[in-house]
């Protein structure tokens, strides 16, 4: 008798393309409501989508870090009824303007979704962009700025996590339509 569970495939090591890791330095993020249903999702695979489109006037919001400065982390949480996952995104902002100052501070009450790009992108490009948070979005769980912190020379430490009572059903999902220049090319018109 099959479940919706049973495995239907085994995993190899893909020699061509060994793992690599970190992540590019360019976080995009998006207000949850901006995003959330506005995606393709693969007819074979419900954890790809094919492309993302957003209502005219909106967009997703770049924070760049640098020396691979971004820790996105997803991981499973055994549940007595139902297993579920943590998605979270640590990343730094190298920036105390007061500009940047107002956006953390309406990160502190916003509820986003993270777009990250993988250093491994895998074949084609099927690996490199993932997405965080878009079942049940992310909220910031932290905020640290140590100003006289010598290794990031008084940046702030943002984490981004869902919250304990609203996990993602699933692993982050994947965007990739085609090959790489293909998928990177609708990641760039979302922040344009």
């Amino acid at each position: 008798m099959a479940t919706c569970d049973d495995l239907t495939a085994g995993i190899l090591y893909d020699c061509d393309n060994p793992p690599t890791g970190g992540a590019n330095d360019r976080l995009i993020l998006f207000n949850y409501d901006d995003i959330s249903g506005n995606v393709t999702v693969d007819p074979s695979n419900s954890l790809v989508f094919t492309d993302i489109t957003l209502a005219s006037g909106v967009t997703g919001y770049v924070f760049e870090g640098l020396n691979n400065s971004n820790e996105p982390r997803s991981a499973l949480v055994k549940g007595r009824y139902v297993n579920g996952y943590d998605h979270e995104v640590i990343f730094k902002v190298f920036k105390n303007s007061p500009d940047a100052k107002a956006q953390l501070k309406k990160l502190d009450g916003a509820k986003v979704v993270a777009l990250v790009q993988n250093n491994h992108k895998g074949e084609d490009g099927n690996a490199a962009f993932e997405i965080y948070g878009y079942e049940t979005g992310l909220r910031l769980q932290e905020m640290e700025r140590v100003i006289a912190d010598a290794e990031n020379q008084g940046a702030y430490t943002v984490t981004i996590r869902n919250d304990e009572v609203s996990r993602p059903s699933s692993l982050p999902q994947t965007l990739w339509d085609t090959d790489f220049a293909t998928t990177k090319a609708i990641v760039d018109s979302l922040i344009v």
